[in-house]
C-alpha cells in the first residue's frame, strides 16, 4: 500500500486526477477486505446462505487483483493477460455462480405448489378463521400441531416451516402432500436458513399467492431472533399478519414465553388471537 502511493505521487507520466485515482486503488481494497472478513465471519456463524460465500470469493479474487494491478502498474511491470487479470476473470465467474445460487434458491422455495392434505370435508367446518394470525404458547409446539393437524383435516393447504426435520414431522402425524420446510442452518434440501428473512417471507407468501385455502405453521421464531435480533424477527411477523389480512390465509405462531420479555411477548402478541 504504502510503495504503490509513495510510487504513483512521485510519478511524473500522470496527472493530478489519475495519481488520485490510481493512489485509492489500495485504500477502497483495504475497505473491501475488512468487509470480506466481516461476510466470512458472518458465514461461519451461520447467518449468511451458501451463495455469500460464493460472493466473498468473488470479492477476494477482485480485492488481490486490484491490489497487484495497482502494484504492478506502479513498478512499470503490468501487462495484458497477466496475473492480475486472470484473477479479475476469477472475480467475475464466482460472482456471476453466487447470484445463480440466489436465483436457483429463490426458485426452489417458489415452485412448491399448496395442496391439501384430504379432500374439503365440508361437514367439518373450518375453526381457524380466514385473516387471522394465532399464537400458541409453549416450548416443545405440540398443541400447535395438533391444531394444525385438525386444519388440514379440514382440506386446507398447508405449509409447515419449523425446527424440527420434516421426516419427524411426516412420520409423527402422517403426512403426506403438506409442504414441510426446516429452519437450519444445515446445507440441504427443503431448508431455509433462519438468517434469511427474504427466502422465509417470499416463500411463505408466494405459497399464499398460490393457494386458494391456505394455513401456514411457523414453528422456529426463537431462531430467527437468534440469528438476526428481536426487532428485525418482529418486522418479519408484522410484514405476514399483513399478508395473512389481503390474501385471506391462517398464520399460526409457536412462541416459548420463556424466551422474551414481557413487553417483547405484549409486542408479538399484537393483532393476534391465543390458542389453547
Amino acid at each position: 500500500l504504502e510503495f504503490t502511493v509513495y510510487t504513483t505521487a512521485k510519478s511524473t507520466d500522470i496527472t493530478a486526477i489519475e495519481k488520485v485515482v490510481y493512489s485509492m486503488y489500495p485504500i477502497l481494497d483495504s475497505i473491501m477486505l475488512t468487509l470480506l472478513i466481516v461476510l466470512v465471519w458472518l458465514y461461519k456463524r451461520g447467518r449468511l446462505e451458501d451463495y455469500w460465500l460464493s460472493i466473498s470469493v468473488s470479492m477476494l479474487f477482485w480485492t488481490v487483483g486490484d491490489l497487484l494491478y495497482a502494484f504492478t502498474t506502479a513498478s512499470g511491470e503490468y501487462s495484458i493477460g497477466s496475473l492480475p487479470d486472470i484473477l479479475y476473470l476469477c472475480s467475475y465467474t464466482t460472482l456471476a455462480m453466487g447470484f445463480a445460487m440466489i436465483i436457483r434458491s429463490r426458485q426452489r422455495f417458489s415452485s412448491i405448489t399448496p395442496e391439501p392434505e384430504r379432500m374439503l370435508d365440508d361437514t367439518r367446518p373450518i375453526t381457524l378463521e380466514a385473516k387471522k394470525t394465532y399464537i400458541v404458547w409453549g416450548s416443545d409446539g405440540e398443541r400447535a400441531y395438533e391444531i394444525m393437524m385438525e386444519a388440514l383435516d379440514t382440506g386446507l393447504e398447508g405449509l409447515i416451516i419449523a425446527r424440527k426435520h420434516p421426516n419427524t414431522i411426516r412420520e409423527q402425524y402422517e403426512l403426506k402432500k403438506t409442504a414441510i420446510l426446516w429452519l437450519s442452518t444445515t446445507a440441504s434440501q427443503n431448508v431455509i436458513n433462519p438468517a434469511n428473512f427474504g427466502i422465509l417471507t417470499d416463500t411463505i407468501i408466494r405459497f399464499i399467492e398460490r393457494g386458494s385455502n391456505t394455513i401456514v405453521l411457523l414453528d422456529g421464531f426463537e431462531s430467527l431472533v437468534t440469528y438476526n435480533d428481536f426487532r428485525k424477527a418482529l418486522l418479519v411477523i408484522d410484514h405476514l399478519k399483513d399478508v395473512i389480512i389481503y390474501r385471506k390465509s391462517r398464520l399460526i405462531l409457536v412462541l416459548d414465553r420463556i424466551t422474551l420479555t414481557d413487553k417483547e411477548a405484549a409486542l408479538v402478541e399484537k393483532g393476534t388471537t391465543e390458542l389453547t
